[in-house]
């Protein structure tokens, strides 16, 4: 399992547009093959941050959906919208289990 952890910054005035635009993106995601989780939110302690979770059944999974449609469509907004900061991190996990 691949857990990926992101945040993509924009200047505020880009901010309600990318917030339509990550939902498009998540609720197309969600459908990709190997995808467990998908979750978008906004950071309530940094103006015009997005911040990503998600978690995929592997590698290859994540790969695939890198290639979509709808993240070629997300890569576009992201460029048009003067992206200030973009951070991503995948973490290996071999087990999961309840907090």
């Amino acid at each position: 399992m691949l857990i990926v952890l992101g945040m993509v910054g924009f200047p505020e005035e880009f901010i309600a547009r990318m917030r339509s635009e990550a939902r498009t993106l998540a609720n197309a995601t969600v459908k990709d093959a190997g995808c467990v989780a998908y979750d978008v939110s906004e950071d309530l302690c940094e103006p015009g941050v997005l911040r990503f979770s998600e978690i995929w059944s592997d590698g290859a999974a994540m790969a695939r959906h890198l290639e979509t449609p709808h993240v070629a469509n997300w890569r576009a907004a992201c460029a048009a919208s003067g992206v200030r900061d973009r951070r991503f991190t995948s973490f290996e996990a071999n087990e999961s289990k309840p907090f």
